[in-house]
């Protein structure tokens, strides 16, 4: 029994074992982890999630805190010239 781990080509299902570099079924080349493609697509999708939320959190927040605790902070739109 090998100690190797063993993949299935997500194209053409042929087995190959770790550390190929040419998947033997189709030819496609093997890429192991995430391109720079889908690294680059999730930061954008983080970073836009996070600056969404930001925002909310800036605007409801101290609305949130005003109502409840009669506070006078500024919210996101009274901060805005």
């Amino acid at each position: 029994m090998s100690d190797v781990p063993t993949y299935t080509c997500g194209q053409c299902h042929y087995n190959f074992n770790h550390g190929a570099h040419v998947c033997q079924g189709c030819r496609g080349t093997i890429v192991y982890g995430a391109t720079q493609r889908e690294v680059s697509e999730a930061q954008k999708l983080w970073g836009f999630s996070f600056g969404l939320i930001a925002l909310i959190g800036f605007h409801t927040i101290p609305m949130y805190l005003n109502s409840s605790f009669n506070w006078s902070l500024p919210t996101g739109t009274d901060i805005l010239p």
